[in-house]
């Protein structure tokens, strides 16, 4: 048995053979190498109890589906693929396809900012994700004139019945995955990813919301507290890794020692 989404597509052969299966097979058009990855299941149906005659029951389902649960439009595309994407319109719900089989199985998403002179680019692509991996991650935008303007995304996966369910949401102020508080009265902090170049500023008493630039690198914050006074004053370098804390964990590191230095105190 084959399948195929066309005359230009084909499927590996599977056998249907025997009683109740289930199965995945994915199915490429070879002139674009678009490919749809589909999740099959074969039961037996009694038809006729006196004669003992069955029928075969194939049910195809895509994959992945993807539920956009947001105000905005979405586009998705592979990774380096950035100029190829498909639209998930706002509240609607979609079934994925690789727009390259043969390419990585990535995926990264942003937002199509409609009241934008360009909406397509306003936004940079989120980190890539793998789709296949369940649970629940936060996602976010850069905007491009704006380095310092960002827009976060839930992205829960959950599998159903061999179907993997991608809902994409806009994060909670309120409850986000990451916030980062900067309690201190007279300290800066200068803070990155440990892997990437850009880094963002959390000034005295100040709070913000956090995500990965990069999910599959080490989780690892990298700050640098900066003393605030006439001239500021570089203190320390700090390291913080966070898949070694647990969930609603605090890390607070105590900077008063150094505060109290008589070279700060004249700053």
């Amino acid at each position: 048995c084959y399948f195929s989404l066309d005359k230009d597509s084909n499927s590996e052969e599977i056998g249907i053979e025997g009683g109740s299966m289930t199965g995945q097979v994915s199915v490429m058009k070879m002139s674009t190498k678009e490919q749809a990855e589909l999740v099959y299941t074969s039961t037996l149906s009694l038809i006729d109890i006196h004669r003992s005659l069955y029928t075969k029951v194939i049910t195809i389902l895509p994959k992945f589906v993807i539920i956009n649960n947001t105000d905005e439009k979405l586009l998705l595309t592979q990774e380096k693929l950035n100029d190829d994407f498909t639209i998930i319109d706002s509240h609607a719900r979609d079934n994925f396809r690789w727009l390259n089989g043969e390419g990585t199985k990535m995926v990264m998403i942003k937002c199509l900012d409609c009241k934008a002179p360009d909406p397509i680019n306003e936004w940079a692509w989120s980190s890539p994700f793998n789709l296949e991996e369940i649970g629940a991650q936060n996602l976010r935008n850069v905007s491009r004139n704006n380095p310092d303007m960002f827009m976060y995304w839930k992205v829960d996966r959950r599998i159903q019945n061999e179907m993997i369910y991608i809902t994409v949401d806009k994060e909670d102020e309120k409850h986000p995955l990451y916030l980062i508080e900067n309690k201190a009265k007279h300290i800066i902090l200068k803070y990155k990813q440990k892997s990437e170049k850009n880094s963002e500023y959390l000034d005295t008493s100040e709070s913000k919301r956090f995500a990965w630039d990069n999910l599959y690198e080490k989780h690892v914050l990298q700050c640098e507290a900066w003393f605030k006074g006439k001239k500021n004053v570089k203190l320390c370098n700090i390291n913080i890794n966070l898949d070694e804390l647990e969930k609603n964990e605090e890390f607070r590191y105590n900077l008063e020692e150094i505060i109290d230095s008589d070279e700060l105190l004249e700053c």
